[in-house]
């Protein structure tokens, strides 16, 4: 199924495999044309291969419903990765944190507006499986200038909170 496909590229993705990843997330898109989750977990591929003309293709007017406004926030992220500031501030500009504060947070970060992040990220009472997959699994050079932030320590827990979780010894 499509479903099983795009979470065996997910898994591949979020153990570092985006090379193997990526053939699978483009076999579940095939498999199921049209549905969302494809060309999201496609697009992710992408951006951890450094693909990034191709992630903005498959991203633009992207919106998969169980992420937020994840889309959007890879959308700027791959903007700003092919130097395109201004573009990543226009995407930024398009996403309402009332809807997802996590996502427009993650834009912030991206954007080394570490305190503005912060304050979004703890807008939200629940982390959602985005905002989890996204602090343990991706964007990871992004996330690297905060992981010895207190705050990010924070959010990690509050990930693990989220979904009824034990910490590990190593956040």
């Amino acid at each position: 199924s499509a479903e099983a496909v795009s979470n065996l590229s997910l898994s591949l993705s979020s153990n570092g495999d985006p090379k193997r990843a990526l053939p699978e997330a483009q076999r579940a898109g095939e498999l199921s044309p049209g549905w969302t989750t494809a060309p999201l977990y496609e697009a992710l591929a992408q951006y951890q291969l450094g693909y990034y003309a191709e992630a903005v293709e498959l991203l633009t007017g992207l919106t998969v419903e169980w992420a937020g406004l994840g889309a959007q926030a890879t959308l700027a992220i791959c903007y700003l990765a092919l130097g395109d500031e201004s573009s990543a501030r226009q995407t930024h500009a398009t996403m309402d944190p009332e809807i997802d504060a996590f996502a427009t947070g993650l834009v912030h970060l991206a954007l080394g507006e570490i305190d503005s992040a912060f304050e979004r990220f703890f807008e939200n009472e629940y982390l959602n499986d985005w905002a989890c997959l996204s602090i343990h699994h991706f964007y990871r050079d992004i996330w690297k200038p905060v992981v010895d932030d207190s705050r990010y320590e924070e959010l990690v827990r509050r990930t693990y909170e989220a979904h009824n979780l034990e910490p590990s010894n190593s956040l």
